[in-house]
């Protein structure tokens, strides 16, 4: 989870009403008093796709559909020896899922790990220094699919706004992922367990961008063999607003000391300072209220597939 111990700017206002109010003056809270004022926990609601805030979710028309030619393998007494459109499939090997009602293999697809999330078992960590983790409950090989990232896809205006919201708020993590030009996922409020990765920077995880029925989805996949109960890590790739970068707690031998940054590009002025950042004076009970991932309502899942029915397949850009 992205993390900062910035101060939260917070205006004050005048009380004189016969006299022009003088100009708004920023007052400075320490991100730990506002933290303490944090609920023991809060809701997240569960979604399996992304919902789509500030625009229609796209599909792709059946002339842009790529097929591809894999065939089914099997022995002399004719059963399946190898997976349907595996390693070998065009489409995977671009990043594309295969469309099932135009796949040549049919149910005998298995590149549909998306749309059917068939996601790798996993569970949350308890808080440390860097919030809640999550970990695998099995081992993974290299190449692994983990799960999607899934939220609120929003355009600029929405993401600014969000951002200044969710600081006012005194909120310590972030769940920002871009996913294209001019859209960010946001998985604060709704997401699934994906929105625990924590950054690393020898991450064991990584992600991918995949073109899924029209639209960009961002997969975590395995980036080596992982052990059963080990946490997942990926590298945010952090870009800082403005000149404030955040302390990286991931611990490794490689640790670049800030995410976003290498440690020769920063100053004293650029490094969030509040003292909340440091592992001695973090507390989880104070600092980490617990998610409570709830279950959203059927439609919202089911929404894609209603929106076709009544508006027709609409063009992918």
């Amino acid at each position: 989870m992205l993390s900062t111990g910035a101060a939260i700017q917070v205006a004050s206002t005048s009380n004189a009403t016969n006299r022009p109010s003088p100009p708004r003056e920023a007052k400075t809270i320490p991100m730990e008093e506002a933290m303490k004022a944090q609920p023991s926990s809060y809701q997240v609601m569960t979604i399996k796709r992304n919902h789509f805030v500030s625009r229609s979710r796209r599909f792709t028309r059946p002339d842009d559909v790529m097929v591809c030619d894999c065939v089914v393998e099997r022995d002399e007494n004719g059963a399946c020896v190898s997976p349907g459109c595996g390693a070998n499939c065009i489409n995977r090997l671009m990043f594309v899922e295969c469309d099932p009602k135009h796949c040549p293999l049919g149910d005998k697809c298995t590149n549909n790990r998306f749309s059917t999330c068939r996601y790798s078992p996993v569970s949350l960590l308890p808080p440390n220094a860097k919030g809640y983790g999550l970990r695998t409950n099995v081992a993974l090989k290299k190449g692994d699919f983990v799960m999607e990232y899934v939220g609120e896809v929003l355009d600029q205006a929405v993401y600014d706004q969000r951002k200044k919201e969710y600081k006012i708020s005194g909120s310590r993590h972030f769940y920002f992922m871009s996913i294209g030009p001019g859209e960010v996922i946001d998985a604060t409020r709704k997401g699934n367990l994906s929105r625990f990765l924590n950054h690393s920077c020898n991450p064991n995880c990584e992600t991918q961008k995949w073109q899924v029925g029209g639209e960009l989805c961002i997969g975590v996949f395995a980036k080596r063999d992982i052990e059963s109960e080990e946490e997942l890590t990926f590298d945010y790739h952090f870009e800082r607003d403005g000149d404030q970068v955040m302390r990286c707690l991931c611990g490794e031998s490689n640790c670049r000391g800030f995410i976003g940054a290498s440690s020769s590009e920063m100053s004293d002025d650029t490094v969030l300072q509040d003292k909340t950042l440091s592992v001695e004076s973090y507390d989880p009970a104070v600092h980490e209220p617990k998610p409570v991932m709830v279950r959203g309502p059927p439609e919202l899942a089911a929404s894609s597939t209603s929106q076709r029915r009544a508006s027709g397949d609409k063009q992918a850009s």
